[in-house]
């Protein structure tokens, strides 16, 4: 049996941490996640979640820089 308990308070909702800076960015900021550091489908999904969140604009490019594939994010608004 569970007993019931009064005058709990709720905790606030943390959250995950978020993996990418997408939180930082002002407009014009951009940073790169090697394909080693995630799968760019993911990186992209996610991304664009917190974007959404946010209220901000991204845009996302699949790119290679110095010789390894990834995805460059930058804040467009």
């Amino acid at each position: 049996m569970f007993a019931i308990q009064r005058n709990i308070p709720l905790p606030s909702r943390q959250g995950r941490p978020l993996k990418y800076p997408v939180d930082k960015l002002t407009v014009g900021d951009s940073f790169f996640v090697p394909m080693s550091e995630g799968n760019p489908s993911t990186v992209t999904t996610s991304a664009t979640k917190k974007a959404k969140a946010l209220g901000i604009r991204l845009s996302i490019r699949r790119l290679e820089e110095n010789g390894e594939a990834g995805v460059r994010i930058w804040r467009v608004e």
